[in-house]
């Protein structure tokens, strides 16, 4: 199976549905099932962003939820989205105000939107890399 590494918060929002949009500097002709995994460190920012959840919607995002447990998980698969379509952010942007605070929407940069988010009951220890990668599923259990 595909597989995307992306940092936290955010890999966990993508995979709880918040979040249907994942920015990158780069293009893919992928379209489909691809396994979102947690990069091994949350950065500074991301831990910025967290807090901001967490004071924002407090009755979602607490010590020992699910939202809090998928966005502070790291270095795991968290579960999988489909990649339905990819957009230039030179040609459009998505509508959502929510979704623009999410993702780096800068020139020259492309969105993934991403649709059908599945968490999987447990996380899944493995290894990232960059770019669109294969991860194996049965070698990683």
């Amino acid at each position: 199976m595909k597989a995307l590494t992306i940092q936290q918060p955010w890999a966990g929002l993508l995979v709880l549905g918040v979040k249907t949009c994942e920015t990158r500097s780069w293009n893919t002709k992928f379209r489909g099932r691809i396994a979102i995994h947690s990069s091994a460190k949350m950065s500074a920012e991301g831990k910025e962003l967290f807090e901001q959840l967490c004071e924002l919607k407090p009755d979602v995002f607490y010590e020992g939820s699910e939202a809090w447990e998928l966005c502070t998980t790291t270095g795991h698969v968290l579960g999988t989205v489909t990649i339905e379509q990819v957009f230039s952010t030179n040609q459009r942007k998505p509508s959502n105000e929510g979704e623009l605070m999410l993702g780096d929407y800068s020139p020259n940069r492309y969105w993934f939107w991403c649709i059908r988010p599945e968490v999987y009951q447990t996380p899944i220890p493995a290894s990232g890399q960059l770019m669109i990668w294969e991860w194996d599923e049965n070698q990683e259990r």
